[in-house]
């Protein structure tokens, strides 16, 4: 097992794995996702590989789960300066659920989190997913804010 920033030829193995997540998104929120063949466009993966902002998982050579972290730092004369890692997505190959993969990748979230001095880890979840969110609650994480919207 290891994790490392992919290569551009894995763009056609995380595209599968991100199609399953699209695939329930559109389950949870069809009045905003719909069906696509590349849920990541080539050039925002490539981005992202630069950035070093997306890290796979993998078991002998493959691909099983990834995750895609970015900084954000707030600073405002209302705040507190503080920096925050999102994680942006995080996702196993659903053949591979209930092995430590998901684990293994917050995991290492956290400490490159604790690496760059952010202050928190950060992530959004459906309230829909309902398996994703017992998973989060596992790693300590608590709910901080609750966004509502109105169809118009």
């Amino acid at each position: 097992m290891k994790i490392e920033i992919p290569k551009r030829t894995d763009f056609s193995r995380i595209t599968e794995i991100v199609s399953q997540v699209q695939n329930q998104h559109i389950e949870y929120r069809p009045d905003i996702f719909k069906p696509c063949e590349f849920p990541i466009s080539f050039d925002d993966f490539n981005s992202m590989i630069l950035k070093k902002e997306i890290f796979v998982y993998k078991n002998d050579e493959m691909i099983l789960g990834y995750i895609a972290l970015k900084v954000l730092e707030k600073n405002s004369y209302v705040t507190y300066n503080h920096k925050t890692l999102l994680v942006d997505m995080l996702v196993v190959d659903k053949n591979h659920h209930n092995k430590g993969i998901g684990q293994t990748l917050m995991n290492f979230a956290k400490d490159k989190a604790k690496e760059l001095h952010c202050t928190a880890l950060e992530l959004t979840v459906s309230p829909e997913n309902i398996a994703a969110i017992k998973f989060y609650e596992k790693q300590n994480m608590k709910q901080k804010t609750i966004k509502y919207s109105m169809y118009i």
